[in-house]
């Protein structure tokens, strides 16, 4: 997706004041994840470091605003102070994305190097290391796949820049949508008070102080997400555990009723051979009997004899 992104951008690139036409369908994007936004980012900052003359910072917020939406098949302009509004947005976002991606990263390498510190002193979980390790990256996978994969609602102008005939200007902004974060209604409200010296003054501080508070939250934020990642980075390492030895489990029941079965039958073979014995046993006795009452008519008759 870079490439025909970069593509899009360097399209865009030559009508600085936004003015181009839009794309033709089919669209580039059928949504903006948070994925999206950081390879829209990476793309722009990329063509930015081609163009002659440079870019300045706003016009790379700018393009990437205007490069996004005609990829969502935008029909409407997008206004160049609207634009650079957005692109504020959206570079924020991404930004929050890269630090996530790189949070759940240093969580899994963490994860890895404490269980090969345990495993180094337990025969048994160095025995399930491998199988460890892979739960690990398993659960880094998904964690990122989770973060790319989430949609963006940040973008809330689009719904109007969609459809031909509709007007989006920066004096009346659509209505922001739940997902808007503080920073972002306070910058949008600091550039609609441009022109009033004493309102932007004063917002102008507002806003650094909410960013400055916000820069603490995120922080706090990033490291319970990297507990978060660690506790499931546990869970599904314990789980994998207790599916491994539910396994041995029950290979140890099936060995024990495979010992249950031939003790019943040694069992039973012993009990047919024991009476089998006994049967010879009883016929030797009735022979011993036979024998002993013929050797006393043998002695009877010599005794007759001999008297």
């Amino acid at each position: 997706m870079a490439k025909p992104l970069c593509e899009l951008a360097r399209r865009i690139l030559p009508f600085p004041e936004g003015d181009f036409s839009p794309s033709a369908p089919p669209h580039l994007l059928i949504s903006i994840t948070d994925g999206l936004l950081v390879v829209a980012s990476d793309a722009i900052a990329a063509v930015a470091e081609e163009a002659e003359p440079s870019l300045s910072g706003k016009a790379k917020l700018r393009l990437l605003a205007w490069t996004l939406a005609d990829a969502r098949g935008a029909q409407v302009p997008l206004e160049k102070p609207l634009a650079e509004t957005i692109g504020k947005r959206l570079e924020r976002q991404a930004q929050r994305v890269r630090e996530t991606l790189a949070a759940a990263a240093v969580g899994a390498q963490e994860a890895r190097a404490r269980a090969r510190a345990a495993a180094a002193n337990d025969a048994a979980l160095a025995a399930e290391l491998a199988a460890t390790i892979e739960d690990i990256d398993a659960c880094l996978a998904d964690k990122r796949s989770e973060v790319r994969e989430e949609v963006y609602v940040g973008f809330h102008e689009l719904d109007s820049l969609l459809k031909p005939g509709s007007v989006s200007s920066p004096a009346t902004p659509a209505t922001p949508s739940l997902g808007q974060t503080v920073v972002d209604r306070l910058s949008d409200a600091l550039d609609d008070l441009t022109d009033v010296p004493r309102g932007e003054s004063y917002l102008n501080g507002l806003l650094q102080r909410a960013m400055e508070h916000i820069i603490v939250l995120d922080a706090r934020l990033e490291r319970e997400r990297g507990v978060s990642a660690d506790l499931r980075s546990r869970l599904i390492v314990e789980s994998g555990r207790a599916a491994r030895a539910d396994a041995r489990a029950d290979d140890a029941e099936w060995e024990l009723k495979e010992r249950e079965r031939w003790l019943w039958d040694e069992e039973e073979r012993w009990g047919e051979a024991t009476g089998a014995l006994q049967d010879e046993l009883a016929e030797a006795q009735i022979d011993g009997d036979v024998l002993r009452r013929r050797v006393k008519e043998l002695e009877d008759e010599l005794w007759s004899l001999s008297g």
